[in-house]
């Protein structure tokens, strides 16, 4: 099964990744976006590890991951850090 995992940068400027479409939280962070992977990947090694001769739920069996960049949340981030007076400035708005 193929799901999506969101990358979303942090006010703070880290980065975290999570899977928004499947009931078991699988979460990664770190500094940088390749840093949040390895964390992300660790933390699914983890979790399988986790059911050590248990049957894996059916939403993890052949589990993989398509990561995209939360962009509504980026645009949130982004737009918080640009004043208006740039912002018209920039697209020619004029009042």
């Amino acid at each position: 099964m193929k799901t999506i995992a969101l990358i979303e940068k942090s006010p703070d400027g880290t980065y975290g990744i999570y899977t928004p479409d499947i009931d078991t939280t699988i979460i990664g962070s770190g500094e940088t976006v390749a840093e949040a992977k390895q964390d992300f990947e660790n933390s699914v090694a983890e979790i399988m590890a986790s059911y050590d001769g248990e049957e894996l739920p059916d939403e993890l069996k052949g589990i993989t991951f398509e990561y995209k960049f939360d962009l509504r949340r980026c645009l949130i981030i982004l737009t918080g850090s640009i004043s208006r007076k740039w912002l018209r400035a920039s697209a020619s708005i004029r009042r």
